[in-house]
C-alpha cells in the first residue's frame, strides 16, 4: 500500500493505492510487493507528466460522464424515493426550470461555452481520481452537455410518475439496466497506466 501523490490522488491526501498480491505466502508476498512497488515508483512520473499536459483519455472521459449520470439519477431516485410529494405547482415548476436549462444548455453548445457543465465534470473528477483537465475541451464539453440534456429529459419524466429505472433506460448500457442498483453504486477509478496488476484506489478515514 502506497499514498499518492496529490497530483494524481485529486488534491486528495488521504488516498492509497493497494496492490493485491493474490499469494498466500508471506515471503512471496514480500517478493511481490517489491516488484509492484518498483513499478510505481518507475511510472509515477510518466503519470504526473500525463496530468500536466493536461490530457485526458477517450477511457478517463468516459468514466467522468459516467460518474455525473450516476450522480444526478442517484439524486433522481433519492427524490423519488422520498416520503414528501411535490405539489402541483412545485412540479410545475421544476419541469419549467429543466426545460430552461436544456435551452440554455442548446445554446451554450452552440457557442462551445461549457461553463454549465463544468462543475458537474469537476465534481464527477473529484468522485472518480480523474482531475478534469481545464478549460474543458469541446469533444467533453459538447458530451456532457448532451448527456445533461438527457438527463433532465428522464428527470421531467420522472416528475410526471415515470419510474427513474424506466426514464433513463436509455442512458444506461444492457448490463447497467440489468443491475441499476449496482450502477448507482458506482466504483472508483485509477489512471490507465497502473491498471493490470489487480489495483485499486480507496480512500482511508
Amino acid at each position: 500500500m502506497k499514498r499518492l501523490p496529490q497530483k494524481i490522488s485529486g488534491g486528495v491526501s488521504n488516498r492509497f493505492l493497494r496492490l493485491s498480491l493474490r499469494t498466500e505466502f508471506p515471503l512471496d508476498a514480500v517478493v511481490r510487493a517489491g516488484s509492484l512497488l518498483a513499478v510505481y515508483e518507475q511510472k509515477e512520473p510518466e503519470i504526473v507528466d500525463a496530468l500536466k499536459q493536461n490530457e485526458i483519455s477517450p477511457s478517463e472521459a468516459q468514466a467522468l460522464l459516467r460518474a455525473m449520470l450516476r450522480k444526478e439519477l442517484n439524486r433522481i431516485l433519492h427524490e423519488q424515493n422520498s416520503e414528501t410529494a411535490l405539489s402541483d405547482q412545485e412540479i410545475d415548476e421544476r419541469i419549467a426550470t429543466l426545460k430552461a436549462e436544456n435551452q440554455a444548455l442548446r445554446d451554450a453548445m452552440k457557442f462551445k461555452d461549457w461553463s454549465l457543465v463544468q462543475p458537474a465534470l469537476c465534481a464527477a473528477g473529484e468522485k472518480t481520481s480523474l482531475p478534469l483537465p481545464l478549460p474543458v475541451s469541446p469533444d467533453l464539453g459538447r458530451r456532457a452537455a448532451s448527456l445533461q440534456r438527457q438527463i433532465n429529459k428522464a428527470e421531467i419524466k420522472t416528475l410526471n410518475g415515470e419510474d427513474v429505472r424506466v426514464a433513463a433506460a436509455k442512458l444506461l448500457s444492457k448490463e447497467d439496466n440489468a443491475d441499476f442498483d449496482q450502477f448507482i453504486k458506482g466504483e472508483m477509478v485509477i489512471p490507465p497506466i497502473l491498471r493490470g496488476c489487480g489495483s485499486r484506489i480507496f480512500s482511508a478515514g
